[in-house]
């Protein structure tokens, strides 16, 4: 079952399958689809599993969310993947492992939209930043961050909804 869904800026199409975990590149000019089973930085043998949302970065990688291992990234140039970490597992990381949106900011960071807030990631940095929005105009659960997009007066809005504690 195809889930996520990102254009690859040349008229094809890269898909994210739920079920087999395997990230599909639709090539529109010649029509042909190759498929990929990204593996991760854990284990050679671990793949990537539950792929929900995939969007793309200004260099042509792929970013994305899965149930197993969470954040990930895939270089279709290379064919390699690895995992952006969890911050409960490491210092810096995604709250949860989830990416929910992506933004490329003009400074070449990578905004993302997840589960429990916003983190920018400057890929020339170590650490992240992690916003966390806990009591928003007296909403009483943490914000869900589901979608982002900038104005052009660089306003972020986020489509959100309220997480369960």
């Amino acid at each position: 079952m195809v889930i996520g869904l990102c254009h690859d800026g040349t008229g094809g199409l890269w898909c994210g399958d739920r079920t087999t975990g395997e990230l599909r590149h639709w090539d529109g000019r010649s029509d042909r689809v190759r498929s990929w089973t990204p593996c991760t930085w854990r284990s050679r043998s671990a793949k990537v599993k539950g792929i929900w949302f995939l969007g793309r970065d200004r260099h042509g990688r792929i970013w994305g969310s899965a149930a197993q291992p969470g954040g990930f990234c895939f270089d279709p140039a290379t064919g390699s993947a690895s995992v952006f970490p969890d911050r409960f597992t490491g210092s810096g990381g995604l709250p949860q492992g989830a990416i929910n949106d992506l933004y490329h900011g003009a400074n070449g960071e990578l905004w993302f939209g997840n589960p429990l807030g916003i983190v920018i990631h400057d890929p020339t940095q170590p650490q992240v930043r992690t916003f966390v929005p806990l009591d928003l105009q007296g909403m009483p659960n943490r914000l869900r961050i589901w979608s982002m997009e900038f104005s052009g007066d660089s306003v972020l809005w986020c489509a959100v909804s309220a997480a369960e504690d």
